[in-house]
């Protein structure tokens, strides 16, 4: 205010400042901490944010989930409670070589480092990724902080490992059962033999790939199997063609053979006509002398 001789006021002079833009960048400020606060509530993935002497300063609810220890218990204690920590082969990992401490040490990035975590609640073992990333204040080398993100791996881990036994339950069953599975081209050319044929009728599996199946029956047999190849190729794949044949074993013995044929072309990385043999020579003779 300006007063004039008298002391009474002869003007005001007022200043008015728009200070939207300031109101609009604090709500979005406060918009973008709420999106990251519910990232990080919802996140499928065990987050910790630790200090530079590897104190937990703060967890997610997937962490209280992965470790069976509650946000509470987790903060403010160092991340030594994590342990104990193992690789894949089960031995232990030293503390100076986690990927928390590395991180921290080096004040690089430490990414994919697969090991198991110890899950209090259940008593149970996790398998887990870990990406650690150091920060830093600006001007400064030595972190002041590293987030550390864990990935349960645990259900990809068992399922391949529940693949594993059903492989090699499969080829155990492949190699040691009384039937031979094999798959042909359209032309006869013999792709792939199972172990069981050199148990079977003495013929190494690789003695006979790239071979013609043909060559291996009976010459009286080959044109109904010519002709069984070519309906399988015109057949629908559920379809499964049988045949009695005649085949040669490595000792030169004609032995009778039950065998039936699918068209797997569709199939990936069969593309062929799987067939499955038995040998029946002991079941017909028994037969006949029943006969």
């Amino acid at each position: 205010t300006y007063p004039d001789a008298a002391g009474e006021t002869a003007r005001v002079i007022g200043v008015n400042l728009d200070v939207t833009h300031l109101r609009e960048a604090e709500q979005f400020r406060r918009e973008s901490e709420q999106r990251y606060s519910d990232l990080f509530r919802t996140m499928s993935q065990a987050v910790n944010y630790l200090d530079g002497e590897g104190v937990i300063l703060s967890a997610n609810p997937a962490a209280d989930k992965l470790f069976g220890l509650s946000i509470e218990d987790l903060r403010g204690r160092h991340a030594s409670v994590l342990r104990p920590a193992t690789r894949e082969d089960g031995t232990p990992i030293p503390w100076n070589e986690h990927p928390i401490i590395v991180a921290l040490r080096t004040g690089s990035e430490v990414r994919g480092f697969v090991h198991r975590v110890w899950n209090t609640r259940i008593g149970e073992s996790r398998w887990v990724s870990v990406d650690a990333t150091p920060r830093f204040r600006p001007g400064e080398t030595k972190p002041f902080e590293v987030q550390v993100v864990f990935h349960d791996l645990t259900p990809q881990v068992e399922a391949a490992a529940r693949l594993r036994v059903s492989e090699e339950r499969s080829r155990l069953l492949i190699e040691h059962g009384m039937e031979v599975i094999g798959v042909i081209d359209a032309a006869a050319t013999i792709l792939y033999a199972s172990p069981s044929v050199e148990r079977v009728f003495g013929y190494p599996p690789d003695l006979l790939i790239g071979t013609n199946a043909l060559e291996y029956l009976h010459p009286d047999d080959r044109q109904a199997v010519q002709e069984s190849i070519h309906s399988i190729l015109h057949a629908p794949p559920s379809v499964a063609a049988p045949l009695h044949v005649r085949l040669r074993n490595r000792d030169g013995e004609w032995r009778r053979v039950e065998s039936t044929a699918a068209n797997c072309f569709h199939v990936t990385g069969l593309r062929g006509i799987v067939i499955n043999l038995r040998d029946i020579t002991e079941r017909e003779h028994y037969e006949e002398q029943l006969r």
